[in-house]
């Protein structure tokens, strides 16, 4: 009987292990050796629809980059997300230019343990070591120190929110538990789209030297004033910066890097809630300091959300909806 019972085992294992191979190609995550072009109409986040996938609660903080933390607009949008650390357990940091912070903000620190604040020059080791193609370009250093300090940090993830992201009643445990629970345990979460080959970050930036060209010779963009990578994200691609493998833009940069060069790298479409986001807004896009109801008329004029009732202005800016560039000044 030993040997029926040995064969038995084998096979539940066996059929284990088939299981698990299934479950793979089911949720369709992506891989290095099974890389495919994917633009956001065919891109789900790896789930099909009606299907839910477990996803492991990892110790998470949220990072708010602001250039002005001494501003009533900028700091109420960061009190918001502090409810975050009550809501959902998280930690909220703030990655500032500021001299000093303001007193309101060092006494929450002071109190609140899940509460904490960083220069993003202080980040650095050395001034000299930050690489020469984001000395000119301040918002692109911003994601830079934001990788550098999450790669030191035991964080398993880390969401990135520029402070002209406006969430219409600033209800961010909401938006964050759904997309967190959609995002699972992938590595890079955000919105992705695809450019066509004009798009002026694609044909400067590059992986190992090589073009991040997709089989139409359009380019896969990730809207980074909103997304979350993995500490094992963070710390790969700071080690291919620092070690000179990559040039170009963090927009043509992340999604590529995931997709083709790491390893067992998840990638999942951020969930978006209804609203209206853009990179920085195209020719004549409202500029500067914008409303949320000029964002949205502009995005209407042109096509990119249908037209509603306008007696009250704010008759199509719902709680919950998303919006970008909301800039306070």
């Amino acid at each position: 009987m030993h040997w029926i019972t040995v064969f038995i085992f084998v096979l539940q294992f066996a059929i284990g292990g088939y299981t698990s191979i299934l479950d793979f190609k089911q949720y369709g995550l992506v891989r290095k050796d099974n890389f495919e072009h994917r633009g956001d109409a065919d891109y789900t986040g790896g789930l099909r629809k009606g299907e839910h996938r477990q996803y492991t609660k990892g110790k998470t903080v949220v990072v708010m980059q602001v250039r002005n933390i001494n501003d009533a607009c900028r700091a109420n949008r960061f009190k918001q997300l502090i409810s975050l650390t009550s809501a959902l357990g998280w930690d909220v940091c703030l990655q500032h230019d500021d001299p000093e912070i303001p007193v309101w903000l060092q006494r929450e620190v002071d109190r609140n343990l899940k509460v904490c604040t960083y220069k993003k020059q202080d980040n650095m080791v050395l001034r000299t070591q930050l690489p020469a193609k984001y000395a000119p370009r301040a918002a692109v250093a911003n994601k830079w120190m934001f990788e550098m300090w999450v790669s030191k940090q035991d964080y398993d993830y880390a969401w990135y929110v520029e402070d002209d992201v406006y969430l219409q009643g600033g209800n961010w445990s909401q938006f964050f538990s759904r997309a967190t629970e959609l995002g699972g345990d992938a590595d890079l979460v955000g919105w992705f789209r695809t450019m066509k080959p004009d798009w002026p970050w694609g044909p400067i930036s590059r992986i190992q030297g090589r073009s991040l060209r997709d089989d139409r010779g359009g380019f896969l963009q990730t809207l980074i004033f909103c997304f979350r990578v993995s500490r094992r994200f963070a710390q790969e691609s700071v080690a291919l910066e620092m070690g000179g493998a990559l040039r170009g833009h963090e927009e043509a940069l992340y999604a590529p890097l995931c997709d083709r060069y790491m390893t067992n790298c998840q990638r999942r479409t951020l969930y978006f809630p209804g609203g209206y986001v853009e990179p920085g807004g195209g020719a004549g896009a409202p500029r500067g300091k914008v409303s949320v109801f000029e964002l949205v008329r502009y995005a209407q004029s042109k096509g990119y959300l249908p037209d509603s009732p306008r007696n009250n202005e704010n008759s199509d800016i719902l709680p919950g909806h998303i919006y970008h560039p909301i800039k306070c000044d």
